[in-house]
């Protein structure tokens, strides 16, 4: 598809908005999104059409509707509708959004999906266009639907053209209920998650080949090492020991990571609210081994990197900056005081952590004593090799070039941030199995009441993970484990007993952790539990492990 002219999207702060574009708004409309927090905190989107005049209508639905999702449900929604209003003007020769068929969105369906022409144009940066996935043309059309439920909400059409359809009563349900409300044109077949999982050992090989110089043949090459690798290794050990989401780990700030204090092999932290899915925050658990290379971290290579900022004078250069007064308490609760050094008549405002959004944490500094003087330094956890913040969006890059790397070396593994996450709750879920079956010692008597002691597993997973249901943690993030207990029940219930015990697939699993589980006395948990992850690469080709001869 070629464009000649073509929507803009445009990412707008409330607190720096150009001149020309707040000039656009309508009477009063600016100050109304300016007073919306969600707004105050975080840049919003603009359409700007091929005519140059951002369009009322779509200011009205980003400022009274987008701004409710999270920001980068906001980003994700915002970019997919730019696309839907360029292929509009393309196909149609038609800026008015609001005279879409249904049938203009079929056709969007198969330029998206199934259009092979596409594959032989580029797009505005050069790169070859690609075709999008069943689940992603889910997303895509989440995007569009959400747009037009909020023009019907608005009186602006009568009807969406993304049509609705109850899908009739859900299967295998006693009693007649309807189904959850889907578009006609979303795919029949389209997959819950295209996710992979990666087992320990494959993690631990990544991160070597990806971020750590080593070659394939397990040896340091020493020709690439760079100075952000203390950083690159300690993020994905956070990310992989806690099972945080990339917003959620890539946003924290320095004052959040737990003291390296105690003797217990575990360190407790909090993931703050305004971080997590849905404004939710949970405890999350870190070995002592991750904490100390996170301070390490801190300690040297981000302190060097600070000082390289500070010498270039790059923080006085941050006009939005506030400035760090006091720290009230810490974990969870904490609270602290800033001071906006442009409004220097303003009181400070004191305020928890769990309610600093992203964008306001990559603006909070304090000053530090030198013996040059009184200097500043960010708070934001990770930054880049010149000093500045790093924004969390930008670790899906860093983690691409470690792929392209481990590519070069000819070894087949990959990782992006949110896959481990989903390596770790199936690491989490196969290490307390095992505790339960096995280090708990229980007799043939309390393994008949292990039935209600298993979903208590899911839901410890669940609890980690920050899920609000425990059908997500098992659906999305656990299939692999799913389908083998489906396996393990139908394997016992084709024993020669015949019996119809309750504790069939409890008794299954317990032998297969046990086969797994190595002979020699020697062998520590950590062993037994690589052997199941192994196992269950082997039943499920979306799990990644090393190779053989890589063991």
């Amino acid at each position: 598809m070629s464009i000649m002219v073509e929507w803009r999207l445009v990412w707008v702060s409330p607190q720096r908005t150009p001149a020309p574009v707040e000039a656009l708004w309508d009477e009063g409309q600016f100050e109304r999104a300016r007073a919306l927090a969600q707004l105050d905190r975080e840049p919003y989107a603009v359409f700007v059409p091929p005519s140059g005049v951002p369009d009322q209508r779509l200011l009205r639905y980003t400022t009274d509707h987008l701004a409710n999702y999270a920001v980068d449900t906001q980003r994700t929604y915002a970019t997919e509708i730019r696309v839907w209003l360029n292929f509009l003007v393309d196909t149609r020769g038609e800026t008015d959004w609001c005279r879409a068929t249904s049938d203009d969105v079929r056709n969007f369906e198969f330029f998206r999906r199934r259009d092979r022409r596409r594959l032989e144009t580029e797009d505005s940066r050069g790169r070859k266009k690609t075709l999008i996935t069943g689940s992603s043309w889910v997303k895509v059309l989440a995007a569009v639907s959400s747009l037009y439920r909020w023009a019907v909400s608005d009186k602006l059409i009568t009807a969406s053209p993304v049509v609705m359809s109850s899908g009739g009563p859900r299967r295998g349900s006693r009693h007649d209920r309807p189904s959850t409300p889907r578009a006609e044109q979303a795919p029949s077949n389209a997959r819950k998650s295209n996710v992979r999982w990666l087992t320990r050992r494959a993690v631990e090989r990544w991160r070597q080949i990806g971020f750590e110089d080593y070659g394939a043949n397990g040896l340091p090459r020493g020709v690439e090492r760079v100075r952000t690798q203390a950083r690159n290794v300690a993020f994905v050990n956070l990310l992989y020991g806690t099972g945080m989401r990339r917003k959620e780990g890539g946003a924290l700030l320095t004052l959040e990571i737990p003291a390296d204090e105690g003797t217990r092999s575990m360190v407790t932290g909090w993931v703050p609210e305004a971080l997590g899915k849905g404004g939710k925050g949970r405890w999350f658990y870190l070995e002592r081994r991750y904490v100390r290379g996170l301070h390490a971290y801190i300690r040297f290579q981000r302190q060097q990197a600070v000082q390289r900022a500070q010498a270039q004078g790059r923080y006085e250069r941050v006009e939005d900056r506030l400035l760090l007064v006091a720290v009230h308490g810490s974990g969870k609760g904490t609270e602290v005081t800033t001071l906006d050094p442009r409004e220097p008549t303003a009181e400070p405002v004191r305020q928890r952590l769990d309610d600093l959004s992203a964008a306001d944490r990559m603006r909070l500094y304090r000053e530090v004593s030198t013996e040059r003087g009184a200097v500043l330094e960010p708070l934001w956890l990770w930054l880049k090799d010149d000093g500045t913040p790093l924004p969390y969006r930008e670790w899906d890059g860093i983690f691409r070039a470690a792929n392209e790397r481990l590519k070069r070396e000819g070894v087949a593994l990959f990782a992006m941030p949110h896959m481990l996450r989903h390596s770790y709750a199936l690491h989490m879920l196969i290490a307390a199995q095992r505790a339960y079956l096995i280090d708990s010692g229980l007799d043939a008597e309390e393994r008949r009441r292990y039935q209600r002691l298993f979903g208590n597993v899911w839901e410890l997973v669940r609890d980690l993970l920050g899920h609000a249901d425990v059908t997500t943690t098992r659906n999305w993030y656990l299939e692999p484990v799913r389908g083998l207990q489906m396996e393990w029940l139908m394997d016992m219930i084709h024993q020669p007993d015949g019996e119809n015990s309750p504790v069939r697939d409890v008794k299954a699993l317990e032998t297969l952790v046990r086969e797994t589980a190595k002979p020699d006395a020697d062998a520590s948990p950590a062993d037994d539990i690589d052997a199941f992850e192994t196992l269950v690469s082997q039943r499920s080709h979306r799990v990644l492990d090393v190779a053989g001869d890589e063991a």
